[in-house]
């Protein structure tokens, strides 16, 4: 038994040694014959961090947000729950101000501030940093990768796209909500400016 395995062994390292022999001799391996050639086991590089580290929240911040705010959003499918939920999606401190005139514009909603805001306003900045990571994942990189830009430009050039983005949401919002309103906010905003009255 021990000389059959003994022999097998010695039959294995051969046939290792002919086939570096013959790699060698073709010029795609070159070590010393003496040495045994480790075949097919290779050092493992783990490229992700550990869970819950700083890197590992910085790779992976969309998704742990998206998660959040996807708790909000599940939230208001349970009566239990709905009425927590509410509060992170919905505007809180409305008041309905009942004017004499046409049907249409009997009714006006304002809003005020107050503490529960400060849950809507959280849950807007998940979905704006979810926005921010789709605009920069699917668009900003595809665009990179085209282009092959060094690493300063690589980081202008995605500075430049989260802002223009911003300033491109900003100016649409901005735009329908004066559609909405009408006219008549800009003339009451010129003449509420204090050096308007002086």
């Amino acid at each position: 038994m021990v000389s059959a395995l003994q022999t097998y062994n010695n039959t294995e390292y051969l046939v290792i040694h002919i086939q570096a022999l013959l790699l060698s001799r073709a010029g795609r391996l070159k070590f010393p014959f003496g040495s045994r050639p480790k075949w097919g086991i290779r050092k493992k590089t783990n490229k992700n961090p550990p869970v819950l580290s700083h890197e590992f929240i910085i790779q992976n911040h969309a998704d742990i947000v998206s998660c959040v705010a996807m708790l909000f959003l599940l939230g208001l499918m349970f009566e239990v729950t709905s009425k927590v939920a509410v509060l992170f999606i919905t505007v809180q401190y409305n008041v309905t101000i009942s004017a004499n005139g046409p049907i249409e514009e009997s009714v006006v909603n304002h809003f005020h501030h107050g503490l529960k805001d400060l849950a809507t306003v959280f849950f807007y900045m998940l979905v704006a940093i979810i926005m921010h990571a789709i605009i920069q994942e699917y668009v900003l990189d595809k665009i990179n990768r085209k282009m092959h830009f060094s690493k300063t430009k690589h980081s202008k050039f995605n500075e430049s796209g989260q802002l223009s983005a911003f300033y491109l949401f900003s100016f649409g919002w901005g735009t329908s909500i004066l559609m909405s309103v009408g006219r008549r906010v800009c003339v009451l905003l010129g003449n509420q400016h204090p050096h308007v009255g002086r």
